[in-house]
């Protein structure tokens, strides 16, 4: 028989022919030793006083993210992560407990490593500044991060002053442990599919929908629209942009080391396509974690994070015909076009039809989205060197040295315009 209760250690008896079985259960503090990464060091749970929520690395590897911000969603109190657009590495918005301030930031501080990150949206989103941005900290790969830790309170504040007004999250990495290599492969290939689209009127019920409304205000009948049966399903706009898309990720780590030094390298490949057509988000990361004792009371650690992001997103505004006029996105413009016109028409120069009935002057959806490039590429090297010294007992003494850069290529090209013979 196995007895198990929360709060207390499990135990196996054997029943040997008993009829009547006496158990003693014993506490567990299990639960209370497990060690938590706060601002100035690592503490107990029984030993630590301020709010802290913690997350650990293969709670978010049984999920498939674009980064880690979207793992921690419904994963820790008094979170709320909301994703801001359904662009492939699009931005997310984490509040903690709350909104703090009317004008100003909102966004609590990340800190990978003893590194402190920016989660400014906009530095990777130049060039088509018309679509949604993207995410900053999709630059970091979720299957490098060992644990998360979220400070709350004051405690936030306590080592990084303001900067931490809104919450800070802390972020560590896997590093190497003392024993043999280890070689790790993860692997995952999913698909994407729009589930609920709207329930539109088709080519036939749209055009006696417009008869209809054209007796009812006196006007005369549209000849387009004179043998409805003729005209069909029509088009299904929404059908048109979306799709099936695949999502998959590759990751590959060597770790391992002895009691002077410890290490953990890894490689790792994301690629998502968006539901939308045209839309992407690839990404390809290497990371390299070293830890060296060189005396005993020094040492020394390296950490080297290397990622190439490449985002194609879908415009959800464009200037139109008349400078300054924007536009629809493709998904509105795909919800509001007529039924009764086809993708293409070859009466008109680019092939595309174009709409400018009803008082209003819409984008074709497809070509919005085929036709232009809304193309934003990143580079980004995190690097840091730290050095530890154990001055007494109890005391450490502990120095960081970091190196953040960042290169981005940015490319807004074609555009799509109505022209007609």
């Amino acid at each position: 028989l196995a007895f198990t209760y929360v709060g207390y250690e499990s135990v196996e008896i054997a029943v040997a022919g008993r009829s009547v079985i006496d158990v003693s259960m014993e506490l567990s503090t299990t639960a209370l030793d497990a060690v938590v990464v706060v601002a100035y060091g690592e503490v107990r749970k029984r030993d630590l006083t301020g709010s802290v929520s913690s997350v650990k690395g293969d709670d978010m590897a049984k999920v498939a993210t674009t980064s880690f911000d979207q793992a921690l969603q419904g994963r820790a109190a008094g979170v709320q992560v909301t994703q801001v657009s359904g662009r492939p590495g699009g931005e997310t918005s984490i509040r903690i407990r709350g909104s703090s301030s009317v004008s100003a930031g909102n966004e609590p501080l990340y800190v990978i490593d003893g590194m402190v990150m920016t989660s400014e949206n906009g530095e990777l989103s130049g060039g088509g500044t018309s679509g949604p941005s993207l995410n900053a900290l999709s630059t970091i790969n979720p299957s490098d991060i060992e644990s998360i830790e979220i400070l709350k309170d004051a405690s936030a504040a306590a080592l990084y002053g303001a900067r931490g007004a809104n919450g800070v999250v802390l972020i560590t990495t896997k590093r190497g442990k003392v024993g043999k290599t280890s070689v790790t492969f993860d692997s995952y290939y999913g698909v994407q599919e729009v589930t609920n689209t709207l329930d539109l009127l088709n080519g036939e019920e749209f055009a006696n929908y417009i008869n209809a409304l054209n007796a009812e205000v006196g006007l005369p009948s549209d000849v387009r629209y004179l043998i409805p049966e003729n005209i069909g399903e029509g088009t299904d706009w929404q059908e048109a942009i979306f799709r099936q898309a695949p999502m998959q990720s590759h990751q590959l780590t060597v770790s391992g080391g002895d009691e002077k030094t410890q290490y953990s390298v890894s490689g790792g490949y994301f690629l998502q396509e968006g539901t939308i057509i045209n839309s992407d988000f690839e990404r390809a990361t290497f990371r390299t974690n070293l830890d060296a004792k060189i005396s005993e009371t020094f040492k020394l650690g390296t950490r080297v994070n290397l990622s190439r992001i490449s985002s194609r997103g879908v415009l959800t505004g464009a200037l139109g015909p008349s400078v300054g006029v924007l536009l629809p996105g493709s998904v509105t413009s795909a919800v509001l076009f007529t039924p009764t016109l086809p993708v293409l028409d070859a009466s008109v120069r680019g092939g595309y039809t174009f709409q400018d009935d009803r008082g209003r002057n819409l984008a074709n959806p497809v070509a919005d989205a085929k036709e232009t490039d809304n193309i934003s590429k990143n580079t980004r090297i995190v690097a840091s060197v730290f050095g530890e010294l154990e001055i007494l007992k109890g005391l450490t003494f502990k120095t960081n040295l970091g190196l953040l850069n960042a290169h981005e290529d940015s490319l807004l090209l074609g555009g799509w315009g109505f022209i007609a013979d």
